[in-house]
């Protein structure tokens, strides 16, 4: 089943980017050649990537999910994001003075103050 990731889900699928690109050759051997000393950076990598889509708001991002048998709970087994590019792109760009354009500067300062 597919439906509309949530900001909840956000570790959830740096867990699964993690793992799923862990020994891929750009973002395993090539980005984090150390991934096997700091593994947890990986995934710090993933959330950071994750939450900078979310917030430009030409992404829709959703998860595909299934149900664990034994407890009956949603389990998320994949992720896609879409971006609208082109003029419709360009066109649900916000403007300088909207306020959720600063929920990105916002976060880039939280992670510049966490890897400090």
């Amino acid at each position: 089943m597919l439906r509309p990731a949530r900001y909840s889900d956000h570790t959830t699928l740096s867990a699964l980017c993690s793992a799923a690109f862990f020994e891929e050759d750009l973002f395993g051997r090539v980005m984090h050649p150390r991934r096997h000393e700091f593994p947890d950076d990986v995934a710090l990598y993933w959330l950071q990537h994750i939450r900078n889509l979310w917030f430009d708001w030409r992404n829709r991002a959703f998860v595909a999910v299934s149900q664990d048998e034994k407890t009956g709970q949603e389990k998320i087994v994949g992720l896609a994001i879409w971006q609208r590019q082109g003029e419709g792109g360009k066109k649900m760009a916000l403007n300088s003075v909207d306020p959720r354009e600063y929920c990105l500067r916002l976060l880039s300062l939280i992670y510049h103050e966490v890897e400090t």
